[in-house]
């Protein structure tokens, strides 16, 4: 009898990982070692399209954050110019007077 292609195998990649932690009884594998399990896994595929997607949205969030700051910017030197502006023009007018 062939088993049910919907059917989850009897041993997962979790189990097998599972299984693997309680034979070392309390030992910690190193990194290579959980990069080996890990390797060729859905976890290693999800790993490699996510990672990219972290990046993009670290990217995107940092650009937004400098056109976010660009623009305060732009309204603290306009706010400056109109200021200097006004200032500018009132001394010009009291010199014309004094003249």
């Amino acid at each position: 009898m062939k088993p049910n292609s919907r059917e989850s195998p009897k041993n997962s990649v979790a189990t097998e990982i599972l299984n693997s932690e309680d034979d070392e009884e309390g030992e910690s594998g190193s990194g290579e070692e959980e990069e080996q399990l890990v390797a060729g896994t859905p976890t290693a595929a999800l790993c490699e399209q996510v990672v990219p997607l972290l990046r993009y949205l670290d990217r995107k969030a940092v650009d937004k954050l400098r056109d976010e700051k660009l623009e305060e910017a732009k309204k603290g030197f306009a706010k400056e110019k109109a200021k200097l502006v006004d200032e500018l023009d009132s001394e010009q007018i009291q010199n014309r007077i004094l003249s």
